[in-house]
């Protein structure tokens, strides 16, 4: 009887021990399968960050190219502008000296008949006369000469409003391109900045994911070098149970 006992003792340690080893064996399976599904899902998660970045990327490119199309035309525009604005300016000018040398000259003309005598030549500073003037004469000349000077100071004038109409237009101008070449320099300067930040975005990201990969990757490492320290503990666990529970029945045999 003792012999059956002891029998269906190690038969009973011999199952109990093969289960645990079973069981503790299926559990590394189960830690590597669980490892496995993590670095699936850190390869999708890390597809998923990249695609998002580079679609927030391109968006933000564009916007700044879109800027800096917008920003050109407006330049060529205003330089467009400036070539048309002086050229009616000088336009203007032209016709405006032309008709101030016909007022000119119709005013000598008249200044030429009140004198009633004939002036010789005009020049800036006036005119000569042919013969001596008397008093009449003399008032006419005053008269003629005050006419001359009066004109010649709107005339003065009229070129000086011109001449600062178009220092006025440059100036103008210049302030408007310096505007568009400022905001150049900045929207260039974005650009450079979104493609660095990009780039750090992209490095540092794959520095995380290979860090995690590989912390990852070295534990189904430890876990699949491990098997035969798994096995081995079945093997001694087996035996420690077959002996734990026949251990009462070698003392009868």
């Amino acid at each position: 009887g003792g012999l059956i006992m002891l029998g269906w003792a190690l038969a009973i340690g011999a199952v109990k021990g093969a289960f645990n080893w079973y069981t503790s064996n299926e559990k590394r399976k189960d830690s590597i399968a669980d490892y496995e599904d993590q670095l699936t899902s850190l390869n999708i998660d890390n597809d998923v960050f990249k695609s998002n970045l580079k679609m927030s990327h391109d968006e933000t490119l564009t916007t700044l190219s879109q800027n800096l199309e917008a920003n050109s035309m407006e330049m060529e525009n205003a330089q467009e502008n400036q070539k048309s604005s002086l050229a009616s300016g000088s336009k203007v000018s032209s016709e405006s000296s032309k008709l101030m040398n016909i007022e000119y000259a119709s005013l000598l003309d008249s200044v030429k008949q009140n004198t009633g005598t004939a002036i010789a030549s005009a020049s800036n500073s006036g005119f000569r006369m042919a013969a001596s003037a008397n008093n009449l004469k003399k008032i006419a000349q005053k008269d003629g000469t005050q006419a001359i000077s009066k004109f010649k100071i709107q005339s003065d004038l009229q070129n000086y409003q011109s001449y600062e109409n178009v220092r006025q237009s440059y100036e103008n101008y210049n302030d408007q391109l310096e505007g568009y070449q400022f905001e150049k320099t900045v929207l260039s300067e974005k650009v450079e900045t979104e493609n660095e930040n990009y780039k750090t975005k992209l490095e540092n990201n794959t520095l995380q994911i290979n860090n995690k990969k590989s912390y990852i990757n070295s534990q189904i490492k430890d876990l699949e070098d491990g098997s035969w320290l798994t096995h081995l503990g079945g093997v001694i666990g087996l035996g420690s149970d077959m002996f734990s529970s026949s251990a009462p029945y070698w003392e009868e045999i």
